[in-house]
């Protein structure tokens, strides 16, 4: 059985469920200890029958929370070591932090963190701290291991960071390197890489037509999507981001070692086929592999809750305030609008500059007046009884506030009309509208309009997300 997980980017805590996840669990999601509790149970099942169980994850470990930045990314490598991960690729994220750094994690590792198309500008000689590829054993079957990197890294982490480095094309190479471990007796082989299937590159979908007849499976990475497909017969997954999901390829062995038969996300809830949400819990019961109940591993637990207290005082410490809303989104993004000021201005110690950019992700949950800590990193939301407004269109919400404040709205704590949508905090679920008919004709008017905005601008190649 392979595990595949990608894009960790740091999450190593659970987090209230999302959206897509509010019909089937009001428990938390994720969670590098309830990660490992699924392993536990797994290994379990898979232990019962004699199989082996590999982790194998597709790069982009340690950038993205405060938990993993300030120690750039030990905490990660550190819960990675005991949750027992067998291998993983070098993501674009990985180079952010510097050279020096990521040497440091490699070296921590206790799992080989792979890249075949890393070489030293202008040869074809690997940097001496990367590794191809690796060789395992797995209950007496030699497994192989072929690591690779976007060929987007140029342009997808500081540059400075990498200008010594090139970043070729991976499937030939992954294909020559399979040759060779098939050779040194791999009668298993998978490739762990830190690239996508978004157009027009088709990155993945490329490097497994180039390994067609040499590799058994691919774990992907890099767009942040939900994968499970086959190219040229190889069966491609890919998990999301964040530690919300993982997949499975199960690989049913000839007496030779040699694969005859594969199954994707066999099994999963509440979708079978697709990949398998981290859940605690499921219709209001303690979650479930294949009969064995899901605990969150403990000795991971005292990892996080070691690291977490640490950048406790870090995280509550106050850094500002707004007199108003800092809202999101539309013509005048206040929040966007903040962020790009900063940086042109040279806070922090950086360099001033006449222009500064900022996309669409960034994020806070402070509100009309509020104290600013580092933990203010979720948006605003009203908490409307009406479901609909307490969807992702926070401007409608924001619009209908007024009207909200004598209609039934409701915190998790406060009788005010809004409040931050902290990391504890849960949208509401359905209940009876005390709506009026102006405000909710306000509300589809707004979404009707943002429809028509949407159908009238040019067809995007691929989804906008952040590699």
């Amino acid at each position: 059985m392979i595990i595949g997980i990608n894009d960790t980017h740091g999450a190593l805590l659970a987090i209230p469920p999302p959206r897509w996840a509010s019909a089937y669990t009001k428990s938390d999601i994720g969670g590098a200890d309830w990660f490992a509790g699924w392993v536990n149970a797994i290994r379990a099942d898979y232990g019962e029958k004699g199989d082996e169980v590999l982790i194998v994850d597709a790069g982009d470990e340690f950038q993205g929370t405060l938990i993993s930045n300030e120690f750039r990314g030990k905490s990660v490598v550190d819960v990675y070591n005991a949750i027992g991960v067998t291998a993983s690729a070098v993501g674009n994220h990985e180079f952010d932090f510097g050279m020096p750094v990521l040497k440091e994690r490699i070296a921590q590792a206790r799992y080989p963190i792979l890249a075949a198309n890393i070489f030293l500008k202008g040869t074809r000689n690997r940097p001496d701290w990367v590794k191809p590829s690796a060789l395992v054993d797995a209950g007496g079957i030699k497994v192989g291991i072929v690591g690779l990197a976007t060929v987007e890294t140029p342009v997808t982490t500081n540059p400075v960071n990498i200008s010594d480095l090139e970043f070729a094309e991976g499937g030939p190479l992954a294909a020559a390197e399979a040759d060779r471990l098939r050779a040194q007796g791999a009668t298993v082989m998978i490739i762990t890489a830190h690239a996508g299937p978004f157009p027009p590159d088709n990155e993945i979908e490329k490097i497994a037509e180039a390994c067609k007849g040499k590799v058994d499976a691919i774990v992907s990475g890099h767009h942040h999507t939900l994968l499970s497909t086959a190219v040229a017969n190889i069966p491609i997954v890919q998990s999301g981001a964040k530690l919300s999901s993982f997949s499975t390829i199960e690989l049913t062995l000839d007496a030779q070692g040699h694969v005859k038969q594969y199954v994707v996300n066999e099994g999963n809830v509440p979708k079978a086929g697709a990949p398998q949400p981290i859940l605690h819990t499921y219709n209001g019961r303690p979650a479930e592999w294949r009969g064995h109940e899901i605990e969150p591993d403990a000795r991971v637990a005292a990892i996080l809750g070691d690291y977490d207290l640490q950048v406790k005082k870090l995280r509550e410490s106050r850094i500002g305030a707004t007199a108003v809303e800092l809202r999101k989104g539309g013509n005048d993004d206040l929040l966007a609008n903040l962020a790009a000021d900063a940086m042109r201005s040279g806070a922090g110690g950086g360099l001033k500059a006449n222009f500064a950019f900022q996309n669409s992700g960034v994020r806070s949950r402070s509100g009309r007046s509020s104290t600013c800590t580092l933990s203010t990193t979720s948006r605003w939301w009203c908490r409307c009884r009406r479901p609909r407004c307490a969807m992702r269109s926070n401007r409608c919400c924001t619009r209908a506030r007024d009207r909200c404040a004598s209609r039934g709205c409701a915190t998790r704590s406060t009788g005010s009309t809004c409040s931050p949508w902290t990391s504890r905090t849960r949208r509401p679920g359905p209940s009876s509208s005390t709506w009026s008919t102006k405000a909710r004709a306000t509300c589809s008017a707004k979404r009707r309009a943002a429809r028509r905005r949407s159908a009238s601008r040019p067809a995007r190649l691929a989804p906008s997300r952040w590699r």
